[in-house]
């Protein structure tokens, strides 16, 4: 018997990841996106998750409907049948529930990473692209060629948007960049973990909105909110080398 899966057809995430991006950027100028890049940042990340649950209600009411329709005896004609029959797919039923939750987390750290990529792209900043050296961090700034030749004149940035502890990692994926640029939206990063960052030379990147809200962020050297890194960090970075975004 065939899965519940096998009728699922999920959301294009790509697609609805460059249309919230775009909702959040189209009406805007290249100085009103970098003005405005913590909120560009927030909303663009809270976009696909109303419109990937919404894709997926509609996705999965299908599949289930068509997984029954499929696979209960059209012969069966009473409701404590078809209850019965229902009740005992509960093992196939816990399997889809969970790939589907599955799904979702790796999904999320996917979005964000992408509306990162995707501000590098829309702000011209010129970019190498999870290039492998000393390890394979997100971004290089200006890039791959000019890390080789220069390493501490440029910038990597990993995205991750939770942090937990992989936030070690960076320091291994650009271990001779001269700064390490973390960019996330976790709103639970603890003081003790902000000091470990600071003595590795991380810089974690946090939208203005989160710094807001937490006063441990407030507090701390280490925190810079993005517009910080769109728009002094990386066109210093850039003026270094002799470009211009």
């Amino acid at each position: 018997m065939p899965e519940i899966k096998t009728h699922y057809t999920p959301p294009d995430q790509k697609d609805i990841i460059n249309t919230a991006f775009n909702s959040c950027t189209e009406r805007k100028t290249y100085e009103e996106i970098k003005d405005s890049v913590d909120s560009v940042i927030m909303n663009a990340n809270d976009q696909p998750k109303k419109m990937f649950f919404n894709q997926e209600n509609k996705a999965g009411i299908i599949a289930i409907t068509e997984y029954f329709q499929e696979n209960i005896n059209p012969r069966i004609e009473e409701k404590a049948a078809v209850l019965s029959y229902i009740a005992n797919q509960f093992k196939d039923l816990d399997k889809f529930f969970l790939s589907l939750a599955q799904a979702r987390r790796s999904r999320a750290g996917i979005t964000f990473e992408a509306i990162i990529r995707l501000l590098f792209e829309k702000l011209d900043i010129p970019h190498s692209y999870q290039p492998v050296v000393n390890g394979k961090p997100d971004f290089i700034v200006p890039g791959k060629e000019e890390y080789l030749r220069a390493p501490q004149d440029t910038i990597v940035v990993t995205a991750k948007r939770t942090v937990r502890e992989r936030w070690r990692q960076i320091t291994t994926e650009g271990a001779r960049g001269y700064r390490f640029f973390l960019a996330t939206i976790d709103k639970d990063i603890s003081g003790t973990t902000l000091n470990e960052m600071a003595q590795n030379q991380v810089t974690l990147i946090i939208p203005q909105a989160i710094i807001d809200e937490k006063k441990v962020y407030q507090n701390h050297s280490v925190v810079k909110n993005y517009k910080y890194l769109f728009d002094s960090i990386i066109p210093h970075c850039l003026k270094s080398f002799g470009l211009h975004e």
